[in-house]
C-alpha cells in the first residue's frame, strides 16, 4: 500500500533488504500493516487513489488502550513495562553496560541535552547533533552500570568555585 510521508523521514526497507530514507513529501509502498501503524502515528497519509475502506489503525502507547504483549488492563494508562502509581518518565533500557537508543528517544531533546551534559559527553558534540537520535547515539556509546536506575542529574557549574 502507498502512503505519503507527512512527518520527518521514514527509514523504508526496500524487498532487497536494504534502508533507504524517504523524506517528508515522498512515497513508499509498504505492507498494510505497517501503513496502518505509520498513519495511526501521524507520520504518513494515505494515498488516496489505495486507502483501504476500513483502515485499522493501531493505538500509540499510553493512551490507556491494550496493546499487543502489554499486561495493563483497559484502562489502566501507561505503556508497557511501566509500573502503575510510578511517575510518567520513561524507564529507560540499559543493554551491556550502555542506554539503548530506543528507550533514550522517549525523552524530550531537551532532558536528552541535558542527560548528555551530566554523564560527561562533549558539549562541542551535543551542540552539532542535529536531531534526538544524534544526541541519542552519544549517550548509548557512554558506558553506565546496570544499578543506574534514573538517568544522572545535570551537574550545574558554580561560578568563581
Amino acid at each position: 500500500m502507498k502512503v505519503k510521508i507527512i512527518a520527518g523521514t521514514y527509514g523504508w526497507r526496500p524487498d532487497d533488504g536494504s534502508v533507504e530514507p524517504v523524506p517528508k513529501g515522498g512515497i513508499c509502498d509498504v505492507p498494510d500493516t505497517e501503513a496502518a501503524r505509520l498513519v495511526g502515528l501521524g507520520v504518513a497519509a494515505y494515498v488516496d487513489e489505495e486507502r483501504p475502506k476500513e483502515a485499522v489503525v493501531t493505538q500509540p502507547p499510553g493512551d490507556g488502550g491494550n496493546n499487543p504483549g502489554s499486561t495493563i488492563p483497559e484502562g489502566g494508562g501507561g505503556t508497557p513495562g511501566q509500573e502503575m502509581g510510578r511517575s510518567d518518565e520513561p524507564v529507560l533500557d540499559i543493554v551491556d553496560g550502555h542506554y539503548t537508543v530506543e528507550s533514550l528517544l522517549q525523552l524530550t531533546r531537551k532532558k536528552l541535552d541535558e542527560m548528555a551534559d551530566a554523564l560527561g559527553v562533549d558539549v562541542a558534540a551535543i551542540k552539532k547533533c542535529n536531531n534526538k537520535g544524534d544526541v541519542a547515539a552519544l549517550i548509548a556509546a557512554v558506558e553506565v552500570t546496570e544499578g543506574d536506575e534514573e538517568p544522572p542529574a545535570p551537574s550545574a557549574a558554580i561560578p568563581g568555585a
